[in-house]
């Protein structure tokens, strides 16, 4: 039998089987982001920052309880 599915901002269905509450739940997404250094024309440091575009790599499905981490039983359509 398979986890159920509930759609992202749907509340929490279950109780966390750890901590045995329902402190909410977290979905993960990898996703790639570059960091840039700036330099002026003499080579001096001119700060950084972060890239203004976030490229998602993959998004995970299986729900985790925000309290302590545990995997969940259910999983997150986002």
């Amino acid at each position: 039998m398979g986890l159920i599915e509930i759609k992202a901002s749907t509340p929490q269905p279950y109780d966390c089987p750890k901590c045995k509450s329902k402190q909410g739940y977290k979905v993960t997404q990898r996703i790639q982001k570059y960091f840039e250094m700036f330099f002026d024309e003499e080579g001096n440091d001119d700060g950084n920052g972060y890239s203004e575009h976030d490229k998602v790599l993959s998004t995970g499905k299986r729900a985790h309880c925000c309290n302590c981490n545990t995997a969940l039983l259910f999983n997150v359509r986002l």
